[in-house]
Parts: structure tokens; C-alpha cells; sequence
């Protein structure tokens, strides 16, 4: 019998807050324009780790040979991985070989993600629109024996 691993939780916090902050007047406005550009400008791994723990990377694990999840995001010319190492991304620049999914979106649809109050709907409503493009690499049983199963439910 294959023992479930635990599904870790995760406490998100807005990599973004910073950004926000500085962009919001005195009555408490906030300028989503130049947020949304500075975010594009200051993008790096915390916005996706945030992306992808949000989007439920908690119930991901290492398949029964041992392999870790791979994902890998294309943002416009920027490639970046993510391994996902006891629940939690580990995302790097660069192309990999790996993959177990792909996904695609413009760093603008990352930044508005991350801004969205419910990430996960953001996203969904992201792919049924054609914003956000999602490729299964490997195969439905390794996605399956990773828990991918579980993190798209």
C-alpha cells in the first residue's frame, strides 16, 4: 500500500506588500498602474514561489522513484524552474529539461495574479481566457504519482 506523504501548509506572504505600500496614498489609494509596472520591473523568484505555493504546490511530492516535481514558467523572454521540494518551490532562472508541466503567461498576468484577492479563481479565469497556458510534459502516471492530481482538484 502507497502511504500518502502529509500535505505541508503554507503561510503565503504578498511579495508585492512593499511595492503596494509605496504606491498608496494618504486615503489609502492605490495606484494598481504603477504597481503593476514596478512589480514587472522588481519580477523575481519570490513572485513565483508566491504563484506557486498559492496555486497549492503542498500537495506535490516525489514519485515512488524519487523524483521531485519540475515545473517550468516562460514570462515573456525569462525562463524559469521550479522544483518543488517538500511542498515548497524552489524556483531558478533558466530552461530546464525536466518538466513535468509548463506554463505560460506574461509577467504582467503574474503581477496581477499576485495582486488578485483570490489567486487560484485568478488563475483559472487566466487560462480560460488564453492569458495563461498550461502544457502537460510528462506523462498523466508520473503527474499522477507526483500529486498533481490532488493540486489541480
Amino acid at each position: 500500500m502507497i502511504k500518502k506523504p502529509k500535505t505541508l501548509e503554507i503561510v503565503l506572504e504578498n511579495p508585492m506588500k512593499n511595492i503596494i505600500i509605496a504606491n498608496t496614498n494618504s486615503a489609502g489609494e492605490v495606484n494598481l498602474e504603477k504597481v503593476i509596472e514596478q512589480g514587472e520591473i522588481e519580477f523575481n523568484e519570490d513572485y513565483i514561489n508566491y504563484i506557486l505555493a498559492a496555486l497549492g504546490t503542498n500537495y506535490l511530492h516525489k514519485s515512488i522513484l524519487g523524483k521531485s516535481p519540475v515545473l517550468e514558467l516562460v514570462l515573456g523572454e525569462q525562463v524559469w524552474n521550479s522544483e518543488i521540494i517538500e511542498g515548497m518551490p524552489k524556483s531558478v532562472i533558466g530552461a530546464i529539461d525536466n518538466e513535468d508541466l509548463r506554463i505560460t503567461l506574461s509577467k504582467e498576468e503574474a503581477v496581477k495574479a499576485i495582486l488578485s484577492s483570490e489567486i487560484k479563481q485568478f488563475m483559472k479565469d487566466s487560462v480560460a481566457n488564453g492569458n495563461t497556458k498550461i502544457e502537460m510534459i510528462a506523462g498523466k502516471i508520473d503527474l499522477f504519482s507526483k500529486g498533481y492530481l490532488e493540486m489541480y482538484n
